[in-house]
Order: structure tokens, then C-alpha cells, then sequence
């Protein structure tokens, strides 16, 4: 009976140091860094190019077994088109319908934040006169089921709201679908702003697909949206995370980028700095979701490369681990997505739409061109 309680350790384990390093090098960085404690040689692994090489190839690896979503902006139009991606080079693509809500006028479609469960969250933006019209759909492609999100606020002649929809994701504690969304208050003359009580100037709101309908979050986040990070959130298990830069009005042009990690369940936050950003610093950043972790992609224009650096624990900015650097070519400008196995797609400068082949290290094309900023992809 005594050696059923024997307890198991490194040191009683007689496991080859490689078949160590390769279970090890399979697992996400937060598993990594838990794992740290456990033996003085593996607190450091990701300082060891060794290391490095092989979570590497592990990383990049994975079979193409699940489909893209490829949100295509058309160049010089306001037209958006819908395709699913899939095969060993992406050579196979079907395009969907949008549901019939957007049937009626062809403005631009935004997927906000990641596929969920099967389901994304689609925006779209329109100018009706001077007024702002925003459409809210969460949609399952597959079944083509959708459902109409209403309006979060009742528009008034004297205000004007910017609304930002910064994530999508799934609460797994109340068994329910819910959006966060930024609000900034503008008052459109000095008059009114005088006669009525201060204007809150931005707040936040919550949507919960059970109760079908918003609420105002009681939350004290003082940093603004960063904007090339609009629709462009990622969700990880019950997480949402988007880019923001601190509120700092005394140095508006040195400002901390930061990530922020909102929890769908407690409806609390978490920011993580990742560097400082200067309006003069030519470093584009997008979120992804690699090996089951938050990474941030930076590309920078002055050498042409890439950095993919993965968080390791939110709130903590020293876990920030850079995995690698890669060359690109001149024509690349900047990312649009990544697909589950690592692969990371960009648009050239000619528009056209490209990705990154981790396996062969090459720049291949898909054939589809898309609008700066807006074309994305979306892991399915």
C-alpha cells in the first residue's frame, strides 16, 4: 500500500530528456509558464533556441482540418463578400449569402471579434442623411440561422454616439452569447452641453442574447479603443481581448498600447501592456489566437518583418514571450488574420490577399483581392 502513495516527481520519473521537451513543447504558453515551477531546467525553455525551434515546428505543423472565413472588402466600393477557405492550400472556397437583413443595400460588413461556437457577430455601418444606422446580426453560417441584436440606444436630435462593438463571446457560467460594446457621448452644440448635467462622455454596455437586451457595466476602464483594432477583437475560452491605448491627455503622443482581457462570466477586466506606441512609430499590431494563446503580430514598415510574441499570463506584461521574427517582402503591407495551424495572412500593397506558409516559409497567393484595413479572416 505504501507505494500507492508515493508521490510522483521529475526526479522519480525517468522519462529521456527529448520526449520531455517534445510533450513540452506542444503546450500553450500559460501551461508552459505553470509548468516553470516544477523543474529549474524548464523554467527558462523559451530562452533556448533549441526549445524555440522545436514549439516552433509544433506550432506550425498542424493539418488543415477546420475552414477559414475570408471577409473580402472590394477595393474602391463598398461591396463585402463572404467566403469559406479551406483545403491544404486554401485552393477551395465557397461564397455565402448574408442573411437578408443586409440584403437591402450593399454597405460594408464587418465580422466582429472570432467565430464562436459557430456563430459570428456581423456590423454593418451606414449614412442615412447625417444620421449613423448600425445593423447588429449574430449569424451561424452553417444553418444560416441568424438573430437581430436591437439598438443599445434611442438617438437623440442634441447627441451623437460613437458606438464600438469591442467583442463576442460565450458565458459559460449562465449558459448565454454576449457583446461589449464602447460608447462615446458627444454633445453636437455648447448649448445643450451647458443646460444639461455633465454627458458621461464614454461608457460601456453589455449584450445578453437570453434576456435580448443591453445593459450599462459599471466599469472604470480609462483607455481608448485602439483604432485599427476595430472589429478585430479575439476570443480565447469565455475571454475576450482587444487593443487599447491608456488615457494619458499629457503625453497624447507617447501612450501605452494595451491588451484588454474582459471575462464574459464576471464581466471584469484585466489590461496587459505590451509596448509604448508614438504616432511617428510605423508598427501595425493584430491580434490572433496561436496554439490556444493571445498573440499580438507587429509588423514594421522600416524593415519589412514580423514579430509574433504570445501572452503568457493577462496582467502581466512580463510574460509577453516573442517567438520569432520573420522577413517579409516589400510588397506585403500589413496582417488580416491567422488560420488555426498558424498560418498568417496579409494584404499586399496591390491589394492582393496573400498567407504566410509557416512550412515552407513562403509568400503564397489566394486570389482574391481586398480593401485596406478591412479585409479579414476568422477561424471557423
Amino acid at each position: 500500500m505504501a507505494s500507492l502513495n508515493k508521490k510522483v516527481s521529475p526526479s522519480n520519473v525517468n522519462l529521456p530528456n527529448d520526449l520531455v521537451l517534445n510533450i513540452l513543447s506542444r503546450l500553450p504558453v500559460k501551461s508552459l509558464k505553470r509548468f516553470s515551477c516544477v523543474q529549474k531546467s524548464w523554467a527558462n525553455l523559451l530562452e533556448d533556441p533549441h526549445f524555440v525551434d522545436m514549439y516552433y515546428e509544433n506550432l506550425t505543423s498542424k493539418t488543415r482540418d477546420s475552414c477559414l472565413l475570408l471577409n473580402q472588402h472590394v477595393p474602391n466600393t463598398v461591396e463585402s463578400n463572404l467566403f469559406s477557405l479551406f483545403g491544404e492550400r486554401y485552393e477551395n472556397r465557397v461564397k455565402f449569402d448574408w442573411p437578408s437583413p443586409f440584403h437591402q443595400d450593399n454597405e460594408t460588413v464587418i465580422v466582429v471579434g472570432s467565430c464562436v461556437n459557430g456563430t459570428i457577430c456581423l456590423q454593418q455601418v451606414s449614412m442615412i442623411d447625417t444620421t449613423t444606422s448600425i445593423k447588429v446580426l449574430l449569424w451561424t453560417p452553417k444553418t444560416k440561422e441568424f438573430k437581430v441584436v436591437p439598438p443599445s440606444l434611442t438617438a437623440e436630435p442634441e447627441l451623437r454616439f460613437q458606438i464600438t462593438i469591442t467583442g463576442f463571446g460565450y458565458d459559460h457560467v449562465t449558459d448565454d452569447y454576449k457583446l461589449i460594446q464602447n460608447v462615446l457621448v458627444h454633445a453636437l452644440n455648447n448649448d445643450y452641453a451647458e443646460v444639461n448635467p455633465p454627458l458621461p462622455g464614454q461608457f460601456w454596455q453589455i449584450y445578453s442574447v437570453k434576456s435580448n437586451c443591453w445593459r450599462n457595466l459599471d466599469l472604470e476602464m480609462t483607455c481608448d479603443v485602439f483604432p485599427q483594432s476595430v472589429g478585430l477583437a479575439v476570443y480565447l475560452n469565455g475571454v475576450c481581448h482587444w487593443l487599447a491605448i491608456e488615457d494619458n491627455n499629457q503625453e497624447p503622443y507617447d501612450t501605452e498600447v494595451l491588451l484588454v482581457s474582459f471575462d464574459m462570466s464576471s464581466e471584469m477586466f484585466v489590461t496587459t501592456p505590451i509596448s509604448r506606441y508614438n504616432h511617428h512609430d510605423f508598427c501595425d499590431r493584430y491580434l490572433v489566437v496561436l496554439k490556444e494563446s493571445v498573440a499580438v503580430i507587429s509588423t514594421f514598415e522600416d524593415n519589412n518583418c514580423f514579430d509574433v510574441s504570445i501572452l503568457g499570463e493577462a496582467g502581466v506584461k512580463e510574460s509577453w514571450v516573442k517567438l520569432f521574427t520573420v522577413g517579409l517582402p516589400t510588397c506585403v503591407d500589413h496582417p488580416i488574420g491567422a488560420g488555426k495551424n498558424g498560418d498568417i495572412f496579409f494584404r499586399k500593397y496591390d491589394g492582393e490577399l496573400v498567407w504566410y506558409d509557416f512550412s515552407s516559409k513562403t509568400i503564397k497567393e489566394i486570389g482574391i483581392k481586398g480593401e485596406f484595413c478591412y479585409s479579414q479572416t476568422v477561424i471557423l
